[in-house]
């Protein structure tokens, strides 16, 4: 390797357990914290504070400088991972700004907090936690402030494209189509979620500001047409077929034909 090469830098995850009288060695008999579903867990009065610890810290997350190596734009690019930096950023960061006869409570929140997950099929929607351009949470020294939701959307902190910091820039896909669709995304500020036709112009300002259409995603959530233009069903009634129906991990995990006799399409599995 060259004086040149890249030093990558690795992060360690670490598990969080609750309390418990067993050894710390011991994780056989120690349990994790439950991870619960967004819309579920967002709803729960008795989990408001870990929400607005979500909801501060992932806010912090985004607006890190997309050249560091665990800021939210170079973490996403990796799918999404290791979420371990938004904790880290409520104990380091949100929590100390609180009073300090608080802190406790906040803290306590936030070791019990787990990602939570979004179970898209069955509900067919956009989560409630993401649906509004703007949130709520409360301010460090009291009351509430609204700012810009970050799980809305997410906005380059820089407020310049995203071919400022490489997207788009590298040839890594199979053919000039995929390609090309690559580039567009190096002109986004902002991302979009099922944006209109015209707003997928990659010069528009639609495409360049991003443009979320919730209703869009449960139209298709719910109308979903699969590989043939065939309508299916909702995507919770296909997900559940592909659940209930015995097959071999081969026909279940490709839309290649196989040599079994199992009719895959009239089960209506592929998307």
């Amino acid at each position: 390797m060259t004086s040149e090469a890249i030093e990558y830098q690795y992060y360690q995850i670490k598990a969080r357990f609750p309390d418990t009288d067993s050894s710390p060695d011991d994780g056989i008999n120690r349990r994790v914290f439950v991870r619960q579903e967004i819309d579920e867990w967002s709803g729960k009065k008795s989990n408001k504070r870990q929400v607005d610890l979500f909801i501060l810290a992932l806010d912090k997350f985004q607006k890190l400088d997309p050249k560091e190596r665990l800021s939210y734009f170079q973490v996403a690019g990796i799918h999404g991972q290791p979420f371990q930096v938004v904790y880290d950023i409520m104990i380091q960061e949100v929590i100390p700004q609180f009073p300090e006869d608080h802190q406790a409570s906040w803290r306590q929140h936030a070791e019990s907090w787990r990602l939570p997950f979004w179970d898209w099929a069955r509900k067919g929607r956009v989560p409630d936690l993401a649906k509004y351009p703007t949130i709520t949470v409360p301010r460090p020294e009291g009351g509430s402030m609204r700012i810009d939701n970050p799980l809305f959307q997410f906005r380059m902190p820089t407020d310049r494209p995203m071919r400022s910091e490489g997207v788009g820039t590298e040839n890594t896909w199979e053919n000039d189509s995929e390609q090309e669709d690559y580039k567009n995304f190096g002109n986004a500020i902002g991302t979009s979620r099922w944006p209109d036709e015209e707003d997928q112009n990659p010069t528009s300002e639609g495409w360049r500001h991003g443009v979320v259409n919730n209703r869009k995603v449960a139209d298709a959530f719910n109308a979903h047409e699969g590989y043939n233009d065939k309508n299916h069903g909702p995507a919770a009634e296909m997900v559940f077929r592909l659940l209930t129906v015995p097959m071999d991990y081969t026909t279940f995990a490709s839309t290649n034909p196989t040599s079994k006799d199992q009719n895959v399409e009239g089960l209506g599995l592929r998307a």
